[in-house]
């Protein structure tokens, strides 16, 4: 069904049909770089543009590829790479052949046209990579980058901190609330953990754990869900939570949150796989100290649920020359055991893998120096075959921006934190209308 605005033409193509339901059309802007044919073979020069230290592994195909050679960079600058990468479109030149792309700017990306679709590119691929990992590159149903690394979440603890009272690690929501309980009386100087008012994607992959689907296409329209029962349930569990005084508040990132994990104000958090390096910056003090992980905590203890927070895909940008070559070494880049081992190393980048042989890498299973020597592949890798991927739509920095403030209002002024669910729903809605999107809410 085509939209009432954009009525369809009878050749329309299915990605065309997927830009124009997400009515970001590529017209005049995107159409106009996007002018190259697909190939590949001697020759050629790809350019790739990612945030990622990944230099190392470009080296090693670089000289064990004749054929195709990649030149990596950072050209971010001031700006990030997608304004960089929109500005290049825009004008019709300048855009690479490559780009690092995280998932939840993968839909935003590739309906405004930028992205290549490489379905016709990637069959039998989807097999060697875990399939959380590949849901996350697919957009109605079509095939938009390769996996690259993925977020997986879990529950660091400060192990010291337990064992002094005696509290064992929640497995489940009401525990770690029970646990929460305990923890304040037995020291009132510490909390179990905080709530990151500042973080609209570290909630986003709680309330994907207990099942929130913000966004899905259906047929020539959008369904918009932010306020869904999953996601006001995990917002009402942490209203409760503050409310009693249980858990306190911090910004992630800030001096006083990397103290509060530091001196053990805070004897938990929940973060992704990446969060690992959090520790290794930030050790913990006092003799004995010491973090460990273990599984998110879940509505039932024997059915274990995540969410991702992070991770990021290799795409190719539409009007590439070469989509071809690139789709080759973005596929070698995220499932050959040699790159996987440079990408892996806390020295290059520290990635935790979406791909089945990265996962098996034994450069995965390093010791954890500020983990207390615990290997944490098995616990991460876990919690990525049972993460539930949220479906993202295409304005997510608003989506994001907007749920960021709504929750320092609704926290300011002592309202639910499910209040803020409602207004960045309302406001999704009216800015996909705006954009003259078909929307189901």
């Amino acid at each position: 069904m085509p939209l009432p605005l954009q009525p369809r033409s009878p050749s329309l193509t299915r990605r065309q049909t997927l830009t124009r339901l997400l009515a970001l059309g590529a017209s005049g802007t995107a159409a106009a770089a996007a002018c190259g044919g697909a190939g590949g073979g001697a020759g050629v020069t790809l350019r790739f543009w990612s945030w990622t230290p990944i230099d190392p592994a470009v080296d090693l195909w670089n000289r064990t590829h004749r054929d195709v050679r990649v030149e990596i960079s950072s050209p971010a600058g001031g700006e990030s790479i997608f304004q960089r990468l929109s500005a290049a479109m825009v004008a019709g030149s300048g855009a690479p052949d490559l780009v690092q792309v995280d998932y939840n700017n993968l839909t935003t990306l590739a309906v405004a046209g930028y992205l290549e679709d490489i379905t016709g590119h990637v069959g039998g691929l989807r097999d060697r990579f875990l399939d959380t990992a590949w849901r996350q590159v697919l957009i109605d149903d079509r095939v938009w980058a390769v996996p690259q690394d993925l977020g997986p979440m879990a529950m660091f603890y400060r192990e010291d901190i337990f064992d002094a009272h005696g509290l064992a690690v929640p497995r489940t929501w009401p525990e770690f609330r029970e646990t929460a309980g305990r923890l304040r009386d037995a020291d009132p100087d510490r909390y179990l953990t905080a709530f990151p008012e500042g973080d609209a994607y570290w909630f986003a992959s709680l309330a994907a754990a207990g099942g929130g689907r913000w966004f899905a296409t259906e047929g020539d329209a959008w369904r918009v869900s932010i306020d869904d029962a999953p996601s006001r349930a995990t917002a009402d569990y942490w209203t409760g939570l503050l409310a009693d005084g249980l858990v306190t508040t911090r910004q992630h990132w800030n001096p006083a949150w990397h103290r509060s994990l530091q001196d053990g104000t805070l004897a938990t958090w929940f973060g992704p796989a990446w969060g690992t390096a959090t520790f290794d910056s930030h050790p913990p003090e006092g003799p004995g100290a010491r973090w460990q992980v273990a599984p998110l905590p879940s509505a039932e203890a024997d059915r274990p649920s995540s969410g991702f927070w992070g991770g990021s895909s290799t795409a190719v940008v539409a009007g590439s020359e070469h989509a071809e070559a690139a789709v080759e070494f973005a596929t070698w880049l995220n499932t050959d055991p040699g790159a996987a081992d440079i990408v892996i190393d806390p020295a290059v980048a520290g990635l935790f893998p979406a791909s089945l042989a990265g996962q098996r890498r034994p450069a995965l299973a390093r010791p954890h120096e500020a983990l207390g020597g615990q290997s944490v592949d098995g616990v991460f890798r876990d919690a990525a075959e049972h993460a539930r991927p949220m479906t993202w739509g295409p304005t997510m920095d608003r989506v994001s921006d907007d749920l960021m403030d709504a929750f320092a209002s609704a926290l300011n002024g002592g309202r639910p934190l499910a209040t803020a669910l409602e207004s960045t729903q309302r406001d999704a809605v009216a800015a996909l209308r705006q954009k003259g999107l078909g929307v189901r809410a």
